[in-house]
């Protein structure tokens, strides 16, 4: 999320792209591990349609999905 300069949209729609991000992360983590996917499979399967839509994707998205894989296979 941005953390600096004037918000690109009015608030709170700054957030719908992070809102939708996160949402996908979260449902199609739990749909993995549903399925009994890995947890070093998931950055390849979740979430891949974001990329376009995210300069930081590839630095980041490993990490978040691995993160909320390893949160919510405890549920």
């Amino acid at each position: 999320m941005p953390g600096h300069g004037p918000l690109p949209l009015p608030w709170p729609d700054a957030l719908d792209d992070d809102w939708r991000y996160l949402l996908k992360v979260e449902t199609q983590v739990r749909d993995l591990i549903a399925a009994g996917g890995r947890i070093e499979d998931a950055p390849g399967k979740v979430a891949q349609d974001e990329r376009g839509r995210w300069q930081l994707f590839d630095e980041f998205h490993a990490r978040n999905v691995t993160a909320a894989f390893a949160e919510l296979e405890w549920e």
